[in-house]
């Protein structure tokens, strides 16, 4: 006795349409959205570098233009009217520790008055090839004009006035900070928001249907 064999499975014919599922399309956004995240995270880098050296570079030359006295001693320093000035005291060791014993110091302004020297908020110290400070005061003028500075020291110590206050010289590094913040969080974002647009949108691979 004989068994109805199983229908042979039809072949497809050339031209006849097919019953398959829809094609695999391309995700979108493309992955080449992610290079403007990465160019901001690397210019965020290189932006705080160029920045950082160009604020070293000048600070250096700052260095050098500042007003110097000796103490023990005076001398005499030009200063412009309602500024204020840090008072730098520069000796071996300033940017590891404190001046050996006490100093004085005075500051006469031109019309002869007493100036009112107050002790800077933090410690502030920088170290430029073999000469090391520390700031010791700060003030403010109300005129400009010759200043009589003074010093008294029991050991030999160099009075470096500039301008500004000790705190400034923490703003080239916020701004160098924030320069590579600005670029990381940018960047970051440009990505994060890429990937998950392209999960959302992404779809199955398409199967055979009946």
């Amino acid at each position: 006795m004989g068994y109805p064999g199983y229908p042979p499975n039809p072949q497809p014919q050339w031209g006849q349409p097919q019953h398959w599922g829809q094609p695999q399309q391309p995700v979108k956004p493309s992955l080449w959205w992610i290079v403007p995240g990465i160019v901001a995270i690397i210019a965020g880098i290189v932006g705080a570098a160029v920045f950082g050296f160009s604020a070293l570079f000048q600070a250096l030359d700052e260095v050098d233009d500042y007003q110097r006295v000796q103490s023990p001693g005076s001398g005499e320093v030009s200063l412009t009217a309602d500024t204020d000035y840090t008072i730098y005291l520069e000796y071996s060791g300033a940017s590891e520790y404190g001046p050996q014993g006490d100093v004085y110091v005075t500051l006469t302004d031109p019309s002869g008055d007493t100036v009112h020297l107050t002790d800077p908020k933090g410690t502030t110290t920088y170290q430029v090839n073999a000469v090391e400070g520390r700031a010791g005061f700060t003030f403010h003028t109300e005129q400009a004009g010759t200043y009589l500075l003074t010093g008294e020291s029991s050991a030999r110590i160099t009075l470096a006035v500039t301008e500004g206050s000790p705190s400034a010289a923490f703003g080239t590094i916020g701004i160098a900070l924030g320069i590579v913040a600005a670029g990381f969080v940018v960047g970051l974002a440009i990505i994060v928001t890429v990937v998950i647009m392209r999960g959302r949108n992404r779809k199955p691979f398409g199967f055979p249907t009946q």
